[in-house]
């Protein structure tokens, strides 16, 4: 098997976070219990959009999901909040090269000396060394915070830019916090919260039904989150006392249907093609620009394909999203003007397994229709 970056969640204490490993066989047996769940996949193309959902809401339920069933899409949430940011950057809020010793300039001092210059586009793009938060001892040392979503992170964030970075500025490095942070920016500048921005810049003139947190936080008629633990698959939720931290929630903590989330697919790919939407065409361009493999909110690649010319190279934006008990895979290749997504409502190797086989499915079928 070829090594190619993926995203696996792993069990840290109380909290799933998110980071980077190779490829790992997925026992059958592991492979079935997924597939015996809620599962979908989504196919953006010149034809429309095309929704396939099936599998009962739970293990044990007689109700089966359907179209308008909510799924967790994990850290497929980076590639929205970074859409939201570049609205305010046209908008002259701010630019990619804002510090954050320029949005927060009487606490800079306070700053450790290798963050004080960083970088919005830096911290998007997982080049600023800050640190990951991607297991759940690194919240064992932060402070405790109050207020709502958008005091904590501003809060949050001045506290983690006074820490010693995790890495050297300009490596690789992925961070959830760095997403926290320049949502904060961006929230300090403003005076709104990410949610309310989000709402009112991006879901709402896209006419997006979207949920913060889990499907099961707002409608018992929704599939369970399942985590594979011990070879057993069992419910991992908020009922479960299981949540993500509101201070990084701009990483990764959105629910919505399938058909929704083809509206931002739908949004990037015109974007790319010539018919740009709520954005230029030139920020759609650079937020699908990669700093080495990443951009902002999407890996960005160069694959071979086949064609009835031949084998062409084309540049695909791809990501995973995961918080441990669902898992999305998602695909845009604006050269043959399609996306897919593939999603199962538990998170594992399994599921990932499951979700690029059935992305891959799908993107057969976008083939086909751009012939």
């Amino acid at each position: 098997m070829q090594a190619q970056l993926i995203r696996r969640w792993i069990v840290t204490g109380s909290l799933l976070l998110l980071t980077l490993l190779l490829p790992l066989s997925c026992p059958a047996e592991a492979d079935k219990a997924v597939e015996s769940l809620a599962r979908g996949t989504l196919l953006v193309d010149n034809t429309g959009v095309h929704v396939s959902v099936e599998g009962p809401l739970s293990k044990d339920a007689e109700e089966q999901a359907d179209a308008d069933s909510y799924f967790h899409i994990g850290s497929n949430t980076k590639a929205m909040t970074a859409t939201m940011i570049a609205m305010l950057v046209e908008e002259g809020l701010l630019d990619w090269d804002t510090t954050v010793s320029e949005v927060w300039p009487q606490a800079a001092p306070s700053f450790d000396e290798a963050m004080r210059d960083v970088t919005l586009h830096a911290l998007l793009t997982h080049r600023s060394g800050i640190r990951a938060f991607t297991a759940g001892r690194d919240w064992q040392s932060v402070p405790e915070r109050s207020g709502d979503g958008r005091q904590r992170r501003i809060e949050f964030s001045r506290w983690l830019l006074a820490q010693a970075p995790a890495g050297q500025r300009g490596l690789y490095l992925y961070s959830n916090a760095g997403y926290c942070v320049a949502s904060a920016m961006v929230e300090e500048l403003s005076g709104n919260s990410w949610e309310q921005m989000l709402r009112e810049r991006l879901f709402g003139p896209l006419g997006m039904e979207v949920q913060f947190g889990w499907p099961l936080d707002h409608d018992s008629m929704q599939p369970q989150g399942y985590l594979r633990s011990a070879g057993v698959l069992r419910p991992f939720g908020r009922s479960e006392g299981y949540s993500l931290p509101v201070e990084i929630a701009p990483a990764g903590d959105l629910s919505m249907p399938l058909g929704e989330y083809a509206k931002f697919l739908r949004l990037h790919l015109d974007g790319l093609g010539g018919e740009a939407r709520l954005l230029t065409e030139e920020s759609f361009a650079f937020l699908h620009e990669p700093v080495g493999h990443y951009a902002c909110g999407w890996i960005v690649l160069d694959r071979d394909r086949e064609t009835e010319e031949g084998v062409v190279t084309q540049r695909i934006s791809s990501h995973d999203g995961s918080a441990g008990s669902f898992y999305l895979h998602t695909e845009l290749n604006p050269a043959a003007g399609y996306a897919v997504a593939a999603v199962v409502n538990a998170g594992g190797d399994a599921s990932r397994g499951l979700t690029e086989s059935l992305a891959a499915d799908a993107a057969l079928d976008g083939s086909d229709s751009t012939k």
